[in-house]
C-alpha cells in the first residue's frame, strides 16, 4: 500500500520542526531558571555585602566617636605633662627660703639671735642681730662672736659674699612682753649682714 502525501510541502517542512519545540521549550526554561538562580545569587551577595559594609560604617562611626572622646584626655593629658614640666623648670630654678632660714639658724653661735632676716634670689639677704654680752669689758668677745657669726654663714652652701655692715654696741629692750620683763633691757653687740644667695642652676632637659 503506498501512501501519498498531499499536504504542501511548506506544511510538511512545518509539521518536521513541531517535534522540536518541547525541548525548544525545554532547554529556554532551564537556561531561564539559570539566570534566576545567578540573579537571586548575586542579589543575596549583594545584600550581604551591603549588610556587611553597613556594620563596618557603623563600627567604624563608633571607634571615630570613641577616638575623638579619648582625644580630649589625650589633649589633656599631654597640656598637665606640659604645665608638668614648666613647674619643675620653675622649682629647679627657685629658692627653699624655708630651708635656707633653717639652715642659718643651725650655725648661728649660742650667743648670736637674729631679729630680721630679709632673703630675695635677685639682691640676697640682709640679716640683723644681736650678741649677747653681760657687759662693756666683754666687747672685744662680742666682736670675736660677731666675726665668728660671719664665718659660720659663709658655710652655707646657699649663701656666699657674707659682709658685715655695721656692729656696735646697743641697749636692747626688745623682750616678750611678759609681766616680769616689763621695763627690761640687756647689753649686746647688734650687728647687720649681707650675704648673696646661690641660684640654682636650670635643670638640662634630657633629649
Amino acid at each position: 500500500m503506498v501512501r501519498i502525501n498531499l499536504l504542501p510541502p511548506e506544511l510538511i517542512e512545518r509539521r518536521k520542526w513541531e517535534r522540536f519545540y518541547p525541548y525548544v521549550f525545554v532547554v529556554a526554561a532551564i537556561m531561564i531558571g539559570a539566570v534566576v538562580v545567578v540573579w537571586l545569587g548575586m542579589q543575596l551577595a549583594v545584600n550581604q555585602r551591603n549588610e556587611v559594609l553597613q556594620q563596618t560604617k557603623t563600627t567604624t562611626e563608633q571607634l571615630s566617636s570613641q577616638a575623638e572622646a579619648f582625644a580630649i584626655f589625650e589633649r589633656q593629658q599631654q597640656e598637665l605633662a606640659d604645665r608638668q614640666v614648666i613647674a619643675q623648670d620653675a622649682l629647679a630654678g627657685r629658692i627653699n627660703m624655708g630651708r635656707l632660714a633653717e639652715d642659718v639658724s643651725l650655725v648661728l653661735p649660742d650667743e648670736a639671735f637674729l631679729t630680721d632676716m630679709n632673703a630675695d634670689e635677685a639682691t640676697g639677704m640682709l640679716l640683723n642681730g644681736n650678741i649677747a654680752m653681760a657687759s662693756n669689758p666683754l666687747v672685744k668677745q662680742a666682736y670675736k662672736s660677731v666675726a665668728a657669726t660671719l664665718v659660720r654663714l659663709a658655710s652655707v652652701p646657699e649663701i656666699y659674699d657674707v659682709w658685715l655692715n655695721t656692729a656696735a654696741v646697743a641697749n636692747y629692750t626688745a623682750f616678750q612682753p611678759v609681766a616680769s620683763s616689763n621695763g627690761a633691757s640687756a647689753t649686746v653687740m647688734a650687728f647687720s649682714a649681707t650675704t648673696k644667695i646661690h641660684i640654682p642652676e636650670p635643670a638640662t632637659p634630657a633629649k
